[in-house]
């Protein structure tokens, strides 16, 4: 009886184990963009570890009805000389928790608390006298497990980029164990009880040392080595988030860091940190279950890949000029707005060419973002299919954004703000650019941005994984930093919700 359920024991702490592998996959896959030296950072409060302990304790449940443990066996002096006993067909039904809690444990990792671990088990027994004469009976048995408690302690750290997990310590204690034995001789069962509690107890203790350690090993970091640490955005640029620090572990909630880089795929280079500082960012904003704090750090990573490229420069000729654009690009029709440009080059085509000279920055304050950028706008005399440069302005142009949230997609949009080009070189002399940058400005809130806008109009998926929905989630920003907090529910699939129900 005792000695069956101390099978019941190792065979639980295997399953939970499992159990606890697929909520801390869930909860990485959930995370994995976020903190510390990186841009991203998600946090995972108190309030999220106990849903997704009330989740995955619903999980083990189902997983355990009708569990079939190995058979147990061995050699033992009694009363009545040496026997072989062996137990067999233990099988597993009625299990339920009545309390647990997952745990953060301050600078070491999660602990597992696992309180009235309730079961009921048969299983059919048998003994043999080993000398002659060979008496030997059988019978069967149920048994009634009242009050199992479980504490598993697992430390999580970052190992070449990616989480790893190790356990630093576990412990079970079974409160109440019931065994009512039938057939053979009733003047036996005590002999029997005493017998296999002390076998079993022996075996539990010796099988969780092992199970343990090769369920986290051969379990949880395997699946999680398999995680990728790059995603290809397109063909050319991708996202690095290879984990920069070991996970954060406050009072109350858990916090994984991410890079949050963009690199351009065939040539990657670290953004100078001149261009893309690192901010600091709070680890919990709301009291909601998950948190997802994004720093300028991110965006302003991208703008410099995509300078870099030579994505953020556009050439407008003459025939590219939309129609509401009150001037053509030809000399004639500015020369109200440039008179010497008309006076040098008269009914002339131009062209326009607009560059960055550094990578626009970006920064997130409280009322939303602003992206600044500075560049060159330079215009050029297209004369039998040659350029002649006219001029070349300097200025700067910022633009705000608004973003959305519906769901677990977000929705990007900018808006503009205004622009202020001065003369650089010319080759017609000083001239007043104040008429010139306003259409400037006009080309820029009607054309540019809204062509932009057209190709943001695809939402950004948050990463979760299948079976997450976010409920009442909400969007604010911060200094340096955007967050997205919301409750989550998850339903597993039928995959997660079945194991192998026996292990040898």
């Amino acid at each position: 009886g005792d000695e069956s359920i101390g099978v019941v024991a190792v065979q639980l702490e295997l399953i939970m184990l499992t159990t606890l592998r697929k909520i801390a996959t869930t909860f990485l896959l959930l995370v994995l963009i976020c903190n510390g030296e990186g841009g991203f950072k998600t946090t995972l409060t108190q309030n999220g570890l106990n849903y997704l302990t009330s989740v995955g304790m619903k999980v083990l449940e189902q997983q355990l009805e009708g569990l079939v443990i190995p058979e147990l066996k061995g050699v033992v002096d009694t009363p009545i000389g040496k026997i072989d006993w062996n137990l067999q067909d233990l099988a597993l039904r009625g299990f339920s928790i009545t309390q647990s809690a997952l745990q953060v444990v301050p600078g070491v990792g999660l602990k597992a608390v696992i309180v009235n671990l309730n079961a009921e088990m048969t299983l059919n027994w048998h003994y043999r006298k080993v000398h002659w004469p060979h008496i030997s009976d059988h019978g069967s048995a149920d048994i009634r497990l009242e009050g199992a408690n479980t504490v598993v302690e697992v430390y999580v750290s970052a190992v070449n980029g990616r989480p790893n997990f190790r356990v630093v310590g576990d412990t079970v204690h079974i409160d109440k164990l019931h065994i009512k034995l039938h057939g053979g001789a009733s003047w036996l069962y005590n002999i029997f009880i005493d017998i296999f509690s002390k076998e079993i107890r022996n075996a539990v203790d010796n099988a969780l040392q092992k199970a343990i350690p090769n369920a986290i090993d051969l379990g949880l970091n395997k699946a999680l080595s398999t995680l990728p640490v790059v995603v290809r955005i397109n063909d050319h640029i991708e996202l690095n988030y290879l984990f920069t620090q070991n996970p954060v572990f406050g009072g109350n909630y858990l916090s994984v860091a991410s890079k949050g880089e963009f690199f351009e795929t065939a040539a990657p280079s670290e953004c100078p940190a001149n261009i893309c500082p690192q901010t600091s960012s709070p680890d919990v904003v709301t009291g909601q279950m998950m948190q997802f704090i994004l720093t300028d750090y991110v965006p302003n990573t991208i703008l410099y890949v995509l300078n870099q490229m030579h994505r953020l420069q556009v050439t407008i000729a003459a025939n590219q000029v939309p129609s509401w654009f009150p001037l053509k690009f030809n000399t004639y029709d500015w020369r109200d707005v440039i008179p010497a440009l008309y006076q040098k080059w008269p009914n002339q085509t131009m062209q326009v060419k607009l560059e960055c000279s550094v990578p626009p920055h970006a920064t997130f304050h409280p009322s939303g973002p602003v992206v600044f950028a500075m560049g060159n706008l330079q215009l050029d005399i297209v004369q039998s299919n040659n350029l002649v440069p006219a001029f070349v302005l300097g200025g700067n142009a910022s633009v705000s954004a608004s973003v959305k949230l519906s769901g677990q997609d977000l929705y990007v949009q900018i808006g503009y703000l205004d622009a202020l080009f001065h003369i650089e070189t010319s080759q017609i002399g000083i001239f007043n650019t104040d008429p010139l940058n306003k259409y400037i400005n006009m080309l820029f809130s009607q054309g540019l941005v809204p062509i932009a806008n057209i190709f943001l109009q695809e939402p950004i998926r948050l990463p979760t994984v299948k079976g997450v929905t976010f409920n009442n989630p909400s969007l604010g920003w911060g200094n340096d930093y955007l967050y997205i907090s919301t409750d989550i529910t998850y339903q597993p699939s039928q995959d997660e919700m079945s194991i192998p129900m026996r292990i040898d």
